[in-house]
């Protein structure tokens, strides 16, 4: 907003803007400012530079992720990442945050799949995994991601610890809404030991578990 001399936007009303990839991200910033549409173009590369630079700097796991994630690696599931963020920039976070080989299936904004709600990239990461769509979770904190994985004809959970809340979706309630990463698994079938954090969970032997 600075690069053209607007004011800054709360916190709260840049996260309600996040969701389905950064250019809506600075199309709904624009219009919230009433700045030209023609500055998209500019702000969004303003924007990207940034990030760039910094996208590391307050990024960090949720309290229980890393020893949750280990669980579900060592359970057999199969774990991939689904998200609008471009995939260069998803891999150099899951890089700083030393989960490159926690998840050897990744999806990004950019990967040629489509943006969430589109269940492409979902569709793929299910061919990818080789497990069955009605074997799969998606586990999200936004509309868009319920919407892809219903597309999709995948299970999900709406992870009402993420970055949104249940408060901001139009309608949650065909899927089950976990407030803790522990009520997650439990609605996984894994157990209450267990906690869970990714755009997307792919089940893989949970009959053997």
């Amino acid at each position: 907003m600075a690069s053209i001399s607007k004011p800054a936007l709360p916190v709260a009303t840049v996260v309600s803007f996040v969701g389905d990839g950064t250019a809506a991200l600075i199309r709904r910033a624009l219009r919230a400012v009433a700045a030209r549409p023609d500055h998209q173009a500019g702000v969004l590369a303003a924007f990207e530079d940034r990030y760039a630079s910094h996208l590391l700097d307050n990024t960090c796991l949720y309290p229980e992720i890393a020893d949750t994630l280990d669980t579900l690696v060592q359970a057999g599931c199969v774990l991939s990442v689904l998200t609008n963020k471009k995939e260069v920039y998803t891999r150099r976070i899951l890089e700083g945050l030393g989960r490159t080989e926690t998840f050897p299936n990744i999806v990004g904004g950019d990967s040629g799949w489509g943006l969430k709600p589109d269940p492409a990239g979902l569709a793929g990461l299910v061919e990818r995994s080789d497990i069955a769509a009605d074997r799969t979770w998606m586990i999200g904190d936004s509309s868009v991601d319920l919407a892809a994985a219903h597309a999709a004809g995948t299970r999900a959970v709406y992870a009402d610890w993420g970055f949104n809340s249940v408060d901001m979706l139009a309608a949650p309630a065909s899927y089950p809404v976990a407030d803790t990463p522990g009520r997650t698994v439990q609605v996984l079938g894994l157990g209450s030991k267990a906690t869970a954090s990714t755009s997307s969970i792919s089940e893989a032997k949970l009959n053997s578990i």
